[in-house]
């Protein structure tokens, strides 16, 4: 069961070579499994409270349903703000230790679908762009997050709780947000290029420069968000409500977006729907003054 595994991986037998093993719907809580091979791991269902996966290699691993709460990246210091450390430097590739982790935590295609994965604080501002390609999110608890410079590039977001959270220097091309509720999120120079936000709550927003270019935006709700120079080129926005948006940088002070300097909130560049599809789109309250219909398709 969970504990007689606790007692054993704590001997640290058979920790690191734990690939395809069976491990759902147990209580893992606490355990140290930094450094293991778990890849097509299956976790299904697991408390993982508290585990710690400084350097485990999880591609492909099965995490739907686990209570997987307050990750953050350990080189930040921040252990007051989560509860399970994972990597996202390291060291080259030269005299790894195995005991220690000290490699990138591999999270690339794993399942995350129904988890509890909320209060993240996934920092890799100081790293290279961390690694989330692939990986499904449908209907996890995501919200309270703050994501910095992740790749989400084809990753699935469908139904998932994102509210109150923080996405900066994202990318995430082609990556499916259908139905997920962002609201009262800040979303900065995020890439969202021909990303699918079909019927997805930004309602209470902060966007700014970021790129929703040729992005699937059918039914998406944008009202009374706080849009700065974003770029809908191309995109698809049948029955979406932009309804009292607002431009302006005064009132961007959110908690969520700390990471940001002074200077970068006052960027005033219009926004662009320039070549896009705004079929039945709701404008209404908005200032239309600051916004660029060059050559956009279908007004009505």
């Amino acid at each position: 069961d969970g504990r007689a595994l606790r007692y054993t991986i704590k001997k640290r037998l058979l920790l690191f070579y734990l690939r395809g093993e069976e491990f759902s719907n147990m209580d893992l809580s606490r355990i140290s499994f930094s450094g293991a091979d778990l890849r097509y791991t299956n976790f299904s269902g697991s408390n993982l409270t508290g585990v710690r996966l400084k350097g485990a290699n999880c591609q492909s691993a099965d995490f739907s349903r686990v209570k997987m709460a307050g990750m953050y990246f350990w080189e930040n210091k921040v252990e007051q703000m989560g509860e399970i450390p994972v990597t996202c430097v390291d060291d080259n590739g030269e005299n790894w230790d195995i005991y220690k982790g000290r490699e990138i935590t591999n999270f690339e295609e794993a399942t995350f679908t129904d988890a509890d994965v909320s209060r993240a604080y996934l920092d890799a501002s100081k790293a290279e762009r961390f690694s989330l390609i692939g990986t499904n999110f449908d209907r996890a608890k995501m919200f309270s997050s703050l994501f910095n410079n992740i790749n989400f590039t084809n990753a699935s977001l469908e139904q998932a709780q994102m509210y109150n959270s923080a996405f900066i220097d994202i990318l995430a091309q082609g990556s499916n947000f259908s139905k997920s509720v962002m609201t009262r999120s800040c979303v900065v120079r995020c890439d969202f290029c021909n990303a699918n936000f079909e019927e997805t709550s930004l309602v209470e927003a902060i966007l700014m420069d970021s790129l929703f270019v040729g992005a699937k935006l059918t039914s998406a709700n944008f009202s009374y968000s706080n849009i700065l120079a974003c770029d809908f080129e191309g995109a698809s926005c049948q029955n979406v409500s932009f309804k009292n948006i607002v431009q302006e940088s005064s009132v961007i002070n959110s908690g969520n977006i700390k990471a940001l300097k002074e200077e970068e909130v006052k960027n005033e560049k219009r926004i662009s729907f320039r070549f896009a599809t705004l079929t039945r789109t709701d404008f209404s309250g908005a200032d239309l003054t600051k916004i660029d219909f060059e050559n956009a398709i279908g007004s009505e």
